[in-house]
Order: structure tokens, then C-alpha cells, then sequence
């Protein structure tokens, strides 16, 4: 079941911003229309996929919501404020390369009977795979990093 709401986890992050983004701008009444047909796609969805799948149909369905309300949104910001989508799309892609391959190093170390020493050194593995494919593929870059050497040594003054 957890599996079917990957999406909507990772779309709840990005929503939020769209969100309130879009209030700020004063277009909630834009949201309206949104936001009911994401509701009618999550309910459609259910009434169709719960009877058979039962939760699972139901977290699909809120995945498949959630696909329409964030692009709905994020269509918004785009109009009124000529948001470049390249830009977005791109991180949105790199990203997903670098949780792909946090996956894979997290499925390598196993899924059950997993001690505390194991689940330390897979989230230290994990993370460290997902930051490496985020450099390979130049979404951080050496100007980043030295921005936040930079944040981490004001922290620490």
C-alpha cells in the first residue's frame, strides 16, 4: 500500500508550494475548479479500483488526484508569473534518477531483519547515492556546495 502513495508523498511537498503560492497571488478561486477535479478523479478512481484492489485502489487513486491537482496548480504559477517549466522539469527528472538509485542501494541492503547497525549504514548509503546522482547529473554544483559551506559557517559563528 505504501508503494501506491510514493506519488502523492512526493507530490504533497511540491503541492504545497504551488499552493500557496497561487493564494498568495490572489487566484484561489482558480484553485476551485482544480481542486473539485482532482476530488472527482480520486472518487471515480476509488469506486472503481477499491472493490477489487480494496486500501491499495484507494492510494492509487489518491496518487492519480494528486497528478492532476499539483500540474493544475503549477499551470497557474506558470501564467501568472511566466514560470520557466524547463528549469522545474529538470530537477523534477534529476530527482527522480537520484531516489531511483537511493532505492536500489536501500533495496540491496534488504528489506526485513534488519538490525540498527544495518539501517545506519543504508541510510548513510542511501543518502549518499541520491546526493552522488545529484552531482553527476549537475543539479548541485560546486557553487552550491560552497553556498552552503558557506550558510553552515555562518551557523556555526
Amino acid at each position: 500500500m505504501l508503494r501506491a502513495l510514493i506519488p502523492f508523498v512526493f507530490l504533497t511537498g511540491i503541492s504545497a508550494l504551488l499552493s500557496l503560492a497561487a493564494n498568495y497571488l490572489g487566484e484561489a478561486r482558480r484553485r476551485v475548479p482544480i481542486a473539485i477535479a482532482a476530488l472527482v478523479v480520486d472518487v471515480v478512481l476509488a469506486l472503481i479500483l477499491v472493490p477489487t484492489m480494496g486500501i491499495v485502489g484507494a492510494a492509487i487513486a489518491t496518487s492519480v488526484a494528486y497528478a492532476v491537482y499539483v500540474p493544475g496548480h503549477l499551470w497557474i504559477c506558470y501564467r501568472l508569473l511566466a514560470l520557466p517549466i524547463r528549469p522545474i522539469l529538470m530537477t523534477l527528472v534529476r530527482s527522480a534518477a537520484a531516489a531511483a538509485v537511493m532505492c536500489v542501494v536501500l533495496a540491496a541492503f534488504g528489506t526485513s531483519g534488519l538490525g540498527p547497525v544495518v539501517w545506519v549504514a543504508a541510510s548513510i548509503a542511501g543518502t549518499a547515492a541520491y546526493a552522488a546522482v545529484l552531482v553527476i547529473t549537475r543539479e548541485f554544483s560546486r557553487a552550491d556546495f560552497a553556498a552552503v559551506a558557506a550558510a553552515l559557517a555562518r551557523v556555526r559563528r
